[in-house]
């Protein structure tokens, strides 16, 4: 039921991107891990009102557009769609600003990718 609810919206995604704070950070590079029900959302999704892409978007532009803490869009993690199981979140399949949100159907090994400061701070 949920996957299907996602299909539209992340039909076409190659990728997830999460975004998370200092705290975030320390917990995936310890686990080498996503924990279940971390939203995702698609790096290529376009702000309609600023038609930047999220993967460019400075931290304060990303909470702006998921409706985040912008503290929390100082790291981002970027993983292959296929990699990562998610399913809609209870919030719905998109965030009060519009942009596409999921989360994780389960726990996600991150394998070599790893977590980085947002390179648009």
């Amino acid at each position: 039921w949920g996957k299907t609810l996602l299909d539209p919206i992340f039909k076409n995604s190659k990728e997830l991107i999460h975004f998370t704070d200092e705290a975030g950070k320390a917990g995936i590079d310890k686990t080498g891990k996503l924990r279940d029900y971390t939203y995702v959302t698609d790096p290529e999704a376009m702000n309609p009102l600023t038609g930047k892409k999220v993967k460019n978007m400075t931290p304060k532009e990303v909470s702006d557009f998921l409706k985040i803490p912008e503290s929390k869009a100082k790291y981002r993690i970027i993983l292959p769609k296929e990699n990562v199981p998610i399913k809609i979140a209870i919030d719905g399949p998109k965030t009060e600003g519009g942009a596409p949100q999921a989360v994780t159907d389960g726990i996600v090994n991150i394998g070599n990718h790893s977590i980085e400061l947002n390179p648009n701070s």
